[in-house]
Parts: structure tokens; C-alpha cells; sequence
């Protein structure tokens, strides 16, 4: 039995005026600087060295990202790593118990089920603790600067 559940994220909507005319209404994102890193693709610069160094994990994708607002949103980063099994060995027995050690409630990492074939993690994050996070993945993944 496989589960599938699917999340929107609504930026934009557009509903019909009593009068035949189409509104357009739409929500704003935060929007922060951005770096290019070695994945080619632009991210928050807060949140750059965290993608940097999960993307040095073999077989690992990041997927999405941001650093968040501090006191109010949390930074994130999605990821894959294969299949089921990888990814929650990933997640579950390599980085997940020596995150939690050093991280603590700042961080936390969730496998989640958006896709049945395709299975994703996201480690988020207190935006404050971006720069822990970044010293916590180092060590976890014996992270060396190319």
C-alpha cells in the first residue's frame, strides 16, 4: 500500500468579478540575496554552505531551499537520496542521531512521503542557528572545502 500526499503552495489566485472581469490576487515571498554554488542554481546566501555541503554527499539532490527570517521563519533544505531505504539511512542513522546531539531543537530532520517513487528529507532549521547547523554538517559528514 503506498501513501501519496501532495502539498500546494498557493502564490497566486484568480477568481471571476461578479461582472465578468478577472482579478488576480496575489501573495508575496520573501526574498533574500542569493549565491551561486556549486549546484549551479541560486540560493539564499544564508543557507548557501548548508546546500554546499549536502550536495557533496554522494547521490544526494538538494531540491529547495531557504534561510528563513530570524525570530520568525525557519531556514530549510529539501532533499532526495535515493530510494526509501537510502534516504532514511541517510536521514535516520548517519546524519539524524549526531545532529541531534549537537543540534539539538535548532534543527530537525523529517523524511517526507510527497511522491511515492521519490521520497524526500528536510532539515530545518532556526534561522539564528544556520551557522551551527553549517559546523554540525562539517563534522557529521567529515567535510573538507574542495
Amino acid at each position: 500500500m503506498s501513501t501519496e500526499v501532495t502539498a500546494v503552495i498557493q502564490l497566486s489566485t484568480q477568481s471571476a468579478h461578479p461582472t465578468g472581469r478577472i482579478e488576480k490576487s496575489t501573495q508575496r515571498m520573501a526574498t533574500h540575496p542569493q549565491t551561486w554554488i556549486k549546484v549551479n542554481a541560486p540560493v539564499d546566501e544564508g543557507v548557501a554552505e548548508i546546500v554546499s555541503i549536502l550536495n557533496t554527499v554522494d547521490g544526494l539532490e538538494t531540491l529547495q531551499s531557504c534561510q528563513g527570517e530570524p525570530g520568525d521563519r525557519e531556514g530549510y533544505v529539501y532533499f532526495a537520496c535515493g530510494d526509501w531505504k537510502r534516504l532514511s539511512q541517510f536521514v535516520f542513522e548517519q546524519i539524524g542521531p549526531a545532529l541531534k546531539g549537537k543540534l539539538d531543537e535548532d534543527a530537525t530532520l523529517t523524511v517526507e512521503a510527497t511522491n511515492a517513487d521519490e521520497p524526500m528529507a528536510k532539515l530545518s532549521f532556526r534561522a539564528e542557528a544556520s551557522g551551527m547547523v553549517v559546523s554540525a554538517l562539517k563534522e557529521v559528514l567529515r567535510y573538507e572545502r574542495p
